[in-house]
C-alpha cells in the first residue's frame, strides 16, 4: 500500500498541472473570453472564437474544451495538413476539428460524419459562421457494418454519445456506414489524413476493415478508448499493415490516448483530384 500513495499523488498533482496549463492556454488562446465565463453559468450556445481565426458555437464547457484540444492542443495534426489533401473526419461533433481543417486543406475536400442531429445542426452553423464551403457533412454514423447501429445520445454531453451495438442497447437508431464505403466516397478512393473521436467505436471500425481498406489511408490521428478494447489491439493490426505507429496517452486519463499512424509509402496529395470533387 506504501508505493501507491505516491503514485496517486504523482497522478494528481500531473492532473492538476496539465488543467491548470490547459486553462492558461485557452484563456489565452480565444479572443472572447467572456464567453467562457457564460458557459460556466449556463449553457450555451455561445460563440467563441480563437485567436488563429476559428469560430465556433460550442454548448458546454467540455464542447469549448474539447476544441481547445483540437486547435490550441493540435492532438489531431492540423498542423501538418496541406492544401489539396483528402480528409475524413469521423466523429465530428460541432467541428471542431473539421473547420480548422477545411479553411487548411482547401481547395481539398473534408468529409465530417456525426450521427447526432443536434450536434450536426450547430456544425452547420460553424460552417456558415466561418465561410467553410468545402466540407460534406454526413449525419450518419461509421461503424464496423453498414446498415442501423443505435447511438447513445442518452448521456450528459453530446462530445459523449457513441454507437452501442450490443443487442438491447438504449438509444437513437441512426443510419451507419463502413470504413470501405467512407473511403469510396472520396476522389481516387484513397484519403490522405483521417481523424477518428469516436468514443471507443474505433476498435471495431479499424479491426473490421481489413488490410486492403487500412491500405488506402495515408495518414491517421485517433483518439482511443480503453474502456472499450486495449489500443494495442489497434497498434498490432495497424503495424501488420505495414504501418508505423506512435502512441501519446493522455497526462490526465489512463484509459484515453492518441495513436498516430502512417503508410510505409503515403502517396503524394491528389491536389488536381481533390479540388475538383462535386
Amino acid at each position: 500500500m506504501g508505493g501507491k500513495k505516491p503514485k496517486l499523488t504523482r497522478i494528481l498533482h500531473s492532473g492538476l498541472l496539465y488543467y491548470a496549463r490547459s486553462l492558461v492556454l485557452l484563456a489565452a488562446g480565444v479572443r472572447t473570453r467572456r464567453r467562457l465565463i457564460e458557459l460556466a453559468i449556463r449553457r450555451g450556445p455561445v460563440v467563441i472564437e480563437f485567436r488563429e481565426g476559428t469560430r465556433l458555437a460550442v454548448r458546454s464547457l467540455l464542447e469549448a474544451w474539447v476544441a481547445k484540444e483540437a486547435i490550441l492542443d493540435d492532438l489531431y495534426g492540423l498542423a501538418g495538413l496541406h492544401a489539396g489533401w483528402r480528409v475524413v473526419d469521423i466523429g465530428a461533433a460541432v467541428g471542431e476539428f473539421s473547420v480548422p481543417a477545411a479553411r487548411r486543406i482547401a481547395p481539398g475536400v473534408l468529409h465530417a460524419y456525426e450521427p447526432a442531429a443536434a450536434s450536426v445542426a450547430v456544425m452547420r452553423r460553424n460552417l456558415e459562421m466561418n465561410a467553410v464551403e468545402n466540407v460534406r457533412l454526413h449525419e450518419e454514423a461509421v461503424a464496423a457494418e453498414a446498415g442501423r447501429v443505435t447511438l447513445r445520445d442518452d448521456l450528459c454531453e453530446a462530445v459523449l454519445y457513441h454507437v452501442d451495438e450490443r443487442p438491447g442497447s438504449v438509444g437513437t437508431m441512426v443510419s451507419a456506414v463502413d470504413l470501405k464505403q467512407v473511403l469510396d466516397r472520396l476522389p481516387g478512393g484513397r484519403c490522405d489524413f483521417l481523424k477518428m473521436d469516436c468514443e471507443g467505436a474505433e476498435f471495431e471500425i479499424l479491426l473490421g476493415a481489413g488490410a486492403s481498406v487500412l491500405e488506402r489511408i495515408d495518414r491517421m490521428a485517433v483518439e482511443y478508448h480503453d474502456f472499450a478494447a486495449d489500443h494495442g489491439e489497434l497498434v498490432r493490426c495497424l503495424e501488420s499493415c505495414g504501418r508505423s505507429v506512435r502512441i501519446a496517452p493522455s497526462p490526465v486519463y489512463r484509459e484515453i490516448g492518441y495513436l498516430y499512424s502512417e503508410a510505409a509509402i503515403a502517396s503524394p496529395p491528389a491536389r488536381g483530384e481533390a479540388a475538383s470533387e462535386p
